[in-house]
């Protein structure tokens, strides 16, 4: 009560004080021992503690913290001396494994070499021998080394067994696709027997690789080689799947043209087939002109997907090049505008006469190199074909009578067949399998299995 009779006093002005006067008046001056506010008896020792018994505490923890430090320092040290000896380990290891794994790269090299040396017409090993043809080259030999390298590669394993296995699988492609590789190979070389100018545009160059064998063909002219250049239409899919850009290709041509003495121009186009225009050719006068439509014109739209066709557009700007010869390779198939059903049934047993094909190749049914190339050349056209409508069905197979059909209405008319070409074919072909046909029909040569056509071939101008 008096402390606030003083402050109402201060308040009001009556009084002048101030807080710690009103304190002092109030309770009283502050007496040594005493605790103000805490009664009688009440020491600051007492309710504090000394400050020697906090200098004593506060030295103690100081001294466990220190204990505690050092003990956590003994712990890192030693694990930093263990990780020290698991990182000299763990290098020893590394060199051990690296020395294996080059003692390895240089085996599966060594035996990729000699599986090329197979793969190779005997020409580029024996200037004397003048035959380029598949059926001259050890294919027996070549089937052991495949043998060989599928003990030694495998999909999951390290670097270079997993680059084995899809080296191996190249080959193997490789060796399956040689009858639709020669075809255009032999059709051009045959036209462009009197030109010194060449131009060749493969709508689908891919890598390239499927005109080797016509290079060297040129460029072993009595007569000299022609200047040759190739245009290469690419898309993002086929770039994704050779694992770089036209570079590539560019780059490997000019390895050939040194390794051939043949002049050779390179010209890539990336861009979908269907949005190529013939300002992107760069057509020349004077060089007479090659077209390549290998496996393409079923992937482009046509009138039952979009008004515009684009798939007899560019057959017919094709034809405003006025080409030399035009070489058309196409599955034997037709899945294009048939009702479901029949679809279903046609895919059923085109696909089941691929797999025959390929299980026969193969040997062995449980080869992971068959189930590879069945899961990702076969699975995914199939059920393209079964699965998608619309746009989305983008696998558009056509009949060789309705492909003709389009040619020629487009202008173009068909290009004699060589019965030389198709009896060298036939030998390809016969050195693997007796199951293999190769029929012709309305100007076409029809690659078939066991009697049903898969692939059909043919060149126009």
């Amino acid at each position: 009560m008096a402390l606030r009779s003083l402050t109402t006093q201060v308040n009001e002005g009556s009084l002048q004080m101030s807080e710690n006067q009103m304190f002092v008046e109030v309770f009283g001056p502050k007496h040594h021992g005493r605790v103000r506010g805490y009664g009688g008896g009440v020491t600051a020792t007492k309710l504090w503690g000394s400050s020697s018994s906090k200098m004593n505490d506060l030295e103690k923890r100081l001294q466990e913290s220190e204990q505690m430090r050092l003990e956590a320092n003994a712990k890192a040290n030693a694990k930093v001396e263990l990780l020290e000896e698991q990182v000299i380990q763990l290098k020893d290891l590394l060199e051990e494994r690296s020395t294996q794994m080059e003692q390895q790269a240089i085996r599966v090299e060594a035996l990729m070499a000699q599986m090329m040396v197979y793969m190779t017409p005997r020409e580029a090993r024996q200037k004397e021998e003048d035959r380029t043809t598949l059926s001259e080259n050890k294919m027996d030999d070549f089937d052991k080394l495949i043998e060989i390298a599928r003990a030694k590669v495998y999909v999951r394993g390290q670097p270079i067994r997993r680059l084995g296995f899809y080296m191996v699988q190249g080959l193997l492609a490789r060796k399956l696709s040689k009858g639709t590789d020669i075809y255009p190979n032999w059709a051009i070389d045959n036209a462009m027997k009197n030109e010194n100018y060449i131009h060749i545009i493969d709508f689908k160059i891919g890598q390239g690789t499927q005109w080797i064998s016509l290079l060297r063909r040129l460029a072993a002219r009595p007569g000299g080689a022609p200047h040759v250049r190739i245009t290469g239409i690419d898309d993002l899919v086929s770039e994704y799947a050779r694992g770089e850009g036209l570079g590539a290709v560019g780059r490997q041509f000019a390895m050939i043209s040194e390794k051939f003495n043949i002049p050779i121009e390179f010209n890539g186009v990336p861009d979908f087939a269907q949005n190529v225009t013939r300002d992107m050719l760069h057509v020349r006068p004077g060089e007479a002109l090659a077209v390549n439509l290998a496996m393409l014109l079923h992937l482009i739209p046509d009138e039952s997907v979009d008004v515009n066709n684009p798939r007899d557009g560019i057959l017919r700007m094709v034809k405003s090049l006025s080409p030399k010869v035009v070489t058309l390779i196409e599955q034997e198939s037709n899945t294009n505008t048939t009702p479901f059903y029949h679809r279903f049934v046609e895919s059923l047993e085109y696909y089941l006469a691929m797999f025959e094909l390929i299980d026969d190749y193969s040997r062995f049914r449980s080869d992971v190199h068959r189930i590879n190339m069945e899961k990702n050349c076969l699975a995914v056209d199939m059920v393209n074909v079964v699965a998608c409508e619309g746009n989305e069905r983008v696998q558009r197979h056509e009949l060789f009578n309705k492909w003709k059909f389009r040619l020629t209405s487009a202008g173009f008319s068909q290009y004699p067949l060589s019965t030389f070409f198709n009896c060298e074919i036939k030998k390809v072909l016969g050195s693997h399998s007796k199951h293999y046909t190769l029929p012709e029909k309305d100007g076409a040569l029809l690659f078939g299995w066991k009697g049903r056509n898969l692939i059909s071939a043919s060149a126009w101008h």
